[in-house]
């Protein structure tokens, strides 16, 4: 399990420090028409574990973050994507950085937390292959 660290005011909103092909889904409809369950979630979380889950699917990796505040018995999951071609800088970035960065936001692009994790491998176990562009 992954340590995570609470990263605030990392970027602006709209700002995720890298290529992403979208938006990540936070929350849903009932949980706004609630008070932004996601966005409090976020806002008041310290997520101090994480696990990853990656499937490399036609050269594309898909991923899923989940966020654990075992404290408060929630979690967060966050899903992603993109082209393994274009991962070679997320890799090299991730390196020099030594950590791996998550950026929560709504589908309007509201930002609302960004969470630090250490164990960057955990996200690019096979580094070298993506960084050299072999797929």
């Amino acid at each position: 399990m992954g340590r995570s660290h609470r990263r605030r005011g990392a970027h602006g909103p709209g700002q995720s420090g890298g290529r992403r092909d979208g938006p990540v889904r936070a929350g849903t409809r009932r949980s706004r028409q609630r008070g932004g369950g996601v966005r409090r979630r976020v806002r008041t979380g310290t997520y101090p574990e994480y696990q990853v889950y990656r499937q490399e699917v036609d050269g594309r990796l898909f991923l899923l973050t989940e966020l654990q505040d075992p404290d408060a018995e929630t979690a967060i999951v966050v899903a992603s994507n993109f082209e393994l071609l274009y991962a070679g800088g997320l890799v090299e970035a991730a390196e020099a950085e030594g950590a791996m960065y998550t950026h929560v936001q709504t589908l309007d692009k509201t930002y609302l937390g960004s969470f630090r994790h250490d164990d960057w491998e955990k996200f690019f176990p096979d580094a070298e292959r993506i960084r050299e562009g072999i797929r």
